[in-house]
């Protein structure tokens, strides 16, 4: 369902508290510096499920809403360059 919504009120918590909490992310990361991804059960099936989102973004099936797409690129952009994923 949250890939549908376009409301930014719903998504961006969702990408800008939510997951960050999940992988131990820091709001804003003060610095590039790689961290270690816990290996909790949790964040590793969020990691299985956020490369599955990006598998569909990338194949561009419209499933996902403009809104949703732009900020889960954002995050994932984020998760990248945080964990090095």
């Amino acid at each position: 369902m949250l890939q549908k919504a376009s409301s930014l009120e719903i998504i961006k918590p969702f990408f800008e508290n939510f997951l960050p909490s999940v992988f131990g992310m820091k709001p804003t990361p003060k610095t590039k510096k790689r961290k270690r991804l816990a290996e909790d059960a949790l964040v590793l099936e969020w990691v299985n499920k956020l490369k599955h989102i990006d598998s569909l973004n990338r194949r561009n099936n419209g499933e996902l809403s403009v809104n949703f797409r732009e900020s889960f690129m954002n995050f994932y952009k984020r998760l990248e360059s945080y964990f090095g994923i």
